[in-house]
């Protein structure tokens, strides 16, 4: 018989929080899933414990390969699920114990393709802390009001803290090309796909923060693929990218992601980029077709639009806030 619910753990060098992951898992109050493990090339003994786990629960598989990268190693997941609903899980990662069945709960009271709930942070070192709320309200959509949300940010891109119609899937995959974005480009085009989205008032899965995670490094290649998500994003909406009202989340996406966070992305670097300073203000302007007097109709949070009023500005100003800006992260890292 096959499982209802197929959990994608993808791993690489995560011995000191594997097993709480994997135990998470294990302790779902819905036990009818299987948990397909993909170690990425681990060499710190990762593998081995995953492998202890198999041997004790046949509900878990483990596949190895050699490092590719989590993108790679989800799609491997992907195909090799055989459950009705499908899930991804980070391995530092945890699960509520009623992860699963909450989030089958709500598709099959709301029929939807997809079910995302909501998320808890904790710090590396600490217990997550899973809250109770009155509030569980569902709230069923139709796909392309959830998609606008994705691009505007009401929704955090990511792809855990989510059950998906394993059908869904069927064809799709993450870009193995993007070192930034991949879980975007991913879900945006996913949602092309989508019928109805469910989303669960209740925190369910617990993401832990660590100092040494690909969100707090900064590499060179962040601020080059940061041109090639955003203009893969709009490529993957095709010509509904210019019609409103997507054309202005395209937008809000556009400023967002490269704009604000590219910005902050070559602060941390502590370099003056003027070659993708200039590349960004041109993509900006040129393809998504965004100006400083335009900042205003977009919405953005106060810090945001004053960040973009400098980029989009006059170039020597733009070049001088940014100096400015790099002077002062080096300072307060050095305090």
């Amino acid at each position: 018989m096959l499982p209802t619910v197929s959990l994608v753990l993808t791993t690489y060098n995560d011995k000191p929080y594997i097993d709480q992951a994997i135990q998470s898992v294990l302790s779902q109050s819905h036990t009818d899933f299987e948990c397909i493990i993909i170690d990425d090339g681990s060499t710190d003994g990762t593998a081995e414990i995953c492998r202890k786990y198999a041997d004790t629960d046949p509900r878990i598989r483990v596949i190895t390969q050699s490092n590719s990268g989590a993108s790679a190693a989800r799609n491997v997941g992907i195909g090799e699920a055989r459950g009705t609903w499908l899930a991804f899980v980070d391995s530092d990662d945890i699960l509520h114990p009623d992860f699963i069945s909450d989030c089958l709960y709500a598709c099959m009271h709301n029929p939807c393709d997809l079910v995302i709930c909501e998320a808890v942070v904790f710090a590396d070192g600490s217990a997550p802390d899973f809250p109770e709320t009155a509030d569980t309200e569902m709230e069923n959509e139709e796909a392309p009001a959830a998609l606008r949300k994705l691009l505007e940010g009401e929704y955090i891109p990511n792809v855990w803290a989510r059950l998906y119609r394993r059908e869904c899937l069927a064809g799709t995959g993450f870009p193995l090309e993007l070192v930034v974005g991949e879980d975007m480009e991913f879900s945006v085009r996913l949602m092309l796909r989508l019928s109805r989205v469910c989303h669960v008032n209740l925190p369910r899965y617990a993401y832990r923060k660590r100092d040494g995670s690909v969100l707090s490094r900064f590499k060179p290649e962040l601020l080059s693929n940061r041109l090639s998500f955003c203009r893969a994003i709009q490529t993957t909406l095709g010509p509904s990218a210019t019609r409103e009202p997507l054309s202005r989340s395209l937008q809000i996406m556009a400023a967002t992601h490269l704009g604000y966070y590219g910005m902050k992305d070559m602060v941390r670097s502590g370099v003056m980029n003027e070659a993708w300073l200039f590349a960004m203000r041109d993509c900006l302007s040129r393809e998504f077709d965004i100006s400083a007097k335009q900042l205003p109709a977009l919405g953005l949070p106060t810090r945001r639009e004053k960040w973009l009023k400098f980029a989009l500005g006059p170039c020597w100003l733009a070049k001088l806030f940014l100096k400015y800006q790099i002077r002062k992260h080096k300072r307060d890292a050095n305090r």
